[in-house]
């Protein structure tokens, strides 16, 4: 298995920020992927419009508090009308079991 570095997973977030993805589900658990990369792409989802779930912890592993605060803040950034307006409305699931969310 090959490990993406985090310059790597920076670069993948444009992917997810384009207007032109049509990535609707992502997983990316079993990775190794830390916190600080987690947080990465949990930030590129303000403003997408497709994606629906997204996998990154691995079964039994919890979630930490750093990345549930971006997630929140991607979901719901209630510091202006603008920011609620553009907050990520379309993600259903943040899970470790990807192909059991509908």
């Amino acid at each position: 298995m090959y490990n993406v570095t985090e310059r790597g997973w920076q670069g993948f977030t444009d992917v997810i920020v384009s207007s032109y993805s049509a990535l609707v589900k992502l997983d990316i658990c079993f990775h190794g992927i830390n916190d600080a990369t987690n947080i990465l792409l949990v930030n590129a989802l303000f403003g997408n419009c497709k994606l629906e779930v997204l996998a990154i912890v691995e079964s039994k592993v919890e979630i930490s508090t750093e990345v549930l605060a971006a997630i929140s803040h991607v979901l719901c950034n209630t510091s202006s009308i603008a920011h609620t307006h553009n907050s990520n409305h379309i993600l259903k699931a943040i899970s470790e079991d990807y192909d059991n969310v509908d």
